[in-house]
């Protein structure tokens, strides 16, 4: 019996602090490492946190129309900067050229404001 109850408290804590537990677990993704595969990495986990958090992307959104859409919600423009740092990184035959601070500080901004 008790062990019952232990697994429901647990499962509960679990779902309610879902997005704060994403939100270290995205975090710490950057704080290692410094080549670009990090980076590609680390913008897929922001859009699974986003996703999270409510900003879903449609199957036929573009990543820049997502970015946008992000971008319109945060009233900012870090999304779309990360979206051209990673489609860089994507598309492009030479190893890209990224701004690791800026990219870093974007990433940690848009985690700020979809925690509040």
């Amino acid at each position: 019996m008790f062990i019952i109850i232990g697994f429901i408290c647990v499962s509960v804590a679990v779902f309610l602090l879902r997005k704060p537990i994403a939100r270290f677990y995205v975090s710490r993704s950057l704080e290692h490492g410094n080549e670009p595969e990090l980076y590609a990495r680390s913008y897929e986990r922001l859009i699974w946190l986003l996703t999270i958090h409510g900003f879903k992307r449609s199957e036929t959104q573009t990543l820049k129309e997502y970015a946008r859409y992000v971008d319109r919600q945060l009233d900012s423009e870090e999304m779309s900067e990360l979206t051209s740092a990673y489609e860089q990184f994507l598309y492009s035959n030479e190893t890209p050229v990224i701004n690791k601070e800026r990219f870093k500080e974007n990433w940690k901004n848009i985690l700020e404001k979809i925690k509040s």
